[in-house]
């Protein structure tokens, strides 16, 4: 991937937390049973109904979204905001985004649920396609909207109203859109992760290592002093240096990511490289994994397909290095499958061992 992915789950509800004024924006961790790890912060009294928040507001919510990873909004009367105004609250924090989950005005599989399955379980606002609706229930011109919420069908799940995305053995319940956000915005985000962590902890308990959960190049990003900062697209894009790579087949996890992967990899391979792309899901069923062979004929010596994401299993690319084997002579010129997550883990590894041996 070549960004970070960040959840922004808003949960929004129409009373107000009770002693707090209106213009008291208040931010605190969840609740946590014993013995569990913080994570997440409530935000109370976060009023949109008179447009954007000020800048003030707006960095509040940046620091305590970078500090606690996901934000429940609770916001007084949020049915009465015009679902622009959320719309652009939401974009403030990811620019790129474009809409929901599957655009239910141009996926034809999206419209055939809305349209002919009956009750489908999410519905997106016609004047506002950015704002998706969950729930259930009856909606009557819910700003242009008239449906029913939660679905009769058997969903991925097989019950009966299951509102999941995803597939394969990862499912996501749709509480919220998953978004992609731009290396630059996220960069200082991250630093300050990596400062206040390093800062935080002293002694023999500072950390030596940080690894990087994605395949992001994060030029930017720099490790405090004493600790080393493990990115995953270096220690592969270093592999195929060593190894003379000459063109390449990147494997992406979604269609959106293949020209961020190609620019990525450009800066790191021969100009002359052909690069071609392939989506390859998180559990990859043979017909993708033959997608991913078909894209390596007619590639030169020394080509290989590089898997261009972190925190798949490993098994895909022993799979995939099966699968190239048995395709030869068809896609014999590609002999190497590089694993950036692989790649990393392994870089981490040997860190690891070395610091152990010293």
């Amino acid at each position: 991937m070549s960004s970070w992915n960040r959840l922004i789950a808003a949960t929004l509800v129409v009373t107000c937390s009770a002693g707090a004024t209106r213009d008291e924006l208040i931010i605190r961790p969840l609740p946590r049973a014993p013995g569990q790890e913080a994570f997440g912060a409530e935000v109370l009294n976060l009023a949109l109904d008179g447009g954007m928040p000020s800048a003030e507001v707006l960095a509040r919510l940046e620091e305590a979204l970078s500090t606690h990873g996901l934000l429940v909004l609770r916001a007084a009367a949020l049915e009465h905001v015009p679902p622009q105004s959320f719309a652009a609250f939401v974009h403030h924090f990811n620019p790129g985004t474009t809409t929901v989950w599957r655009d239910q005005r141009t996926n034809p599989w999206e419209r055939y649920k809305a349209e002919a399955m009956g009750p489908a379980g999410t519905f997106q606002l016609p004047s506002c396609p950015e704002t998706l609706v969950i729930g259930k229930g009856e909606l009557v011109d819910h700003w242009g909207l008239t449906c029913t919420l939660g679905g009769k069908r058997a969903a991925y799940g097989k019950t009966s109203g299951s509102q999941v995305i995803g597939g394969g053995k990862l499912q996501w319940h749709i509480d919220g859109q998953p978004v992609a956000a731009s290396e630059d915005a996220l960069t200082p985000l991250l630093q300050r992760q990596l400062d206040t962590a390093a800062e935080a902890v002293s002694g023999a308990g500072r950390p030596d290592h940080a690894f990087l959960l994605c395949a992001g190049r994060f030029d930017g990003l720099h490790a405090p002093d004493g600790i080393s900062l493990i990115k995953p697209f270096e220690c592969a894009a270093a592999i195929a240096l060593a190894l003379g790579v000459t063109d390449a087949v990147l494997c992406v996890p979604t269609d959106e990511q293949a020209p961020h992967a190609i620019a990525r990899w450009r800066s790191r391979l021969s100009p002359a490289a052909t690069l071609r792309t392939c989506t390859l899901p998180e559990d990859p069923e043979e017909g993708a994994l033959a997608c991913v062979v078909d894209a390596a004929k007619g590639l030169r010596p020394g080509a290989a397909v590089i898997l261009d994401f972190v925190g798949h299993p490993p098994e895909v690319a022993a799979a995939l290095r099966q699968r190239l084997r048995d395709s030869r002579p068809v896609a014999a010129a590609t002999t190497t499958v590089i694993d950036v997550g692989e790649a990393g883990l392994a870089q981490l590894r040997a860190a690891l061992m070395t610091q152990a041996g010293a």
